[in-house]
């Protein structure tokens, strides 16, 4: 467990000073870790997520966020979400295709 975003300041207005009651406590978490973070209720959930794409090396087009099931866009804040502490956000690898794996004739292909 790790705990990211202690700055007083909003990740995403440096100029904005967040006091704790504007603030909210935000799980990030895949199969194996979590990172709690700390962000303005108003803040857009974009460089959070980028933060922690940045702490696993992993590239942030590669992954997919959920909130209760829900893809989260970099737009989202936890405002608009309804966020409230501890609640958490999944983070998965983002894949394409998926295939039957048989081709149009029945044969199967393994």
């Amino acid at each position: 467990m790790s705990v990211l975003g202690q700055k007083r300041k909003c990740m995403d207005q440096e100029e904005e000073n967040c006091d704790d009651d504007q603030r909210v406590s935000i799980k990030v978490g895949t199969a194996n870790k979590e990172t709690y973070f700390k962000i303005n209720k108003k803040c857009r959930l974009f460089k959070l997520l980028q933060t922690f794409c940045n702490h696993q090396n992993v590239d942030y087009r590669d992954m997919q966020f959920l909130f209760n099931g829900k893809r989260i866009s970099p737009k989202h804040t936890p405002h608009s979400l309804k966020m409230k502490d501890d609640d958490q956000i999944d983070a998965m690898m983002h894949t394409d295709g998926g295939g039957s794996g048989c081709d149009r004739g029945g044969n199967n292909a393994f």
